[in-house]
């Protein structure tokens, strides 16, 4: 995943009145694992604050008791035990300014919306609390399946929300069951541009903005 738009953009661009947590700063290479960038309603309006990617729902045995998801399938995301509750009260978009996919040789691509703006994945959230010490957050990104820009990659994406889709998504009243799927939809044909990577994406270890440009000889296009 991207995320390097400023922490004061993002706040311009989702209209958010309250932010809390650290300033992230850019990268270009953002693993599951790492602190994101979520933006959720809160009593004030639309908070901005980080959580580690990668769900510890509230009733775990703790960070190490079980795997962590990164995705959630949005077909299932309302009937899994591990993202019911969350789906159900805890929802929230991440912010990416694109993504990355591999094809069938392993080479890397970069997906972002054609002007460059953030894109929206809808996703949700958990708060899990240890003995002692202070709470975990955690937030897991929904997928559905790929439009025609993602398909000769991948047979997923992760669900882009459109901006009038947003306030739905948010409001636990407002997307209930099987219509959480009517917002959940592929993204349209040609909203997302797809270029090719450098392959130094492969290492997590690396970061910076040489990993948008195409690796010599260049991933071919489609």
């Amino acid at each position: 995943m991207v995320s390097v738009t400023t922490r004061a953009d993002l706040v311009e661009w989702f209209r958010v009145r309250e932010v809390v947590g650290a300033d992230l700063g850019p990268s270009w290479n953002v693993a599951p694992g790492r602190t994101l960038y979520v933006v959720a309603p809160s009593r004030a309006g639309l908070r901005l604050g980080t959580m580690q990617w990668g769900l510890v729902p509230s009733w775990s045995a703790g960070p190490g008791s079980g795997p962590r998801p990164i995705n959630a399938r949005a077909e299932s995301l309302t009937e899994k035990p591990v993202f019911a509750e969350a789906a159900a009260r805890r929802r929230c978009i991440v912010p990416a300014d694109g993504f990355y996919e591999w094809d069938s040789e392993r080479l890397p691509f970069h997906l972002a919306a054609p002007d460059g703006a953030p894109l929206a994945f809808a996703a949700v959230w958990d708060r899990w609390v240890p003995p002692e010490g202070d709470p975990l957050l955690t937030v897991v990104v929904v997928t559905t399946a790929a439009n025609s820009d993602v398909a000769p990659l991948h047979d997923r994406m992760p669900a882009v929300l459109p901006r009038s889709a947003w306030a739905r998504w948010l409001d636990p009243g407002a997307v209930e069951g099987g219509d959480a799927r009517a917002v959940l939809r592929p993204a349209p044909a040609g909203s997302l541009v797809v270029r090719p990577a450098s392959r130094s994406v492969n290492n997590v270890a690396n970061d910076g903005p040489e990993l948008l440009v195409p690796s010599d000889p260049p991933a071919r296009l489609f």
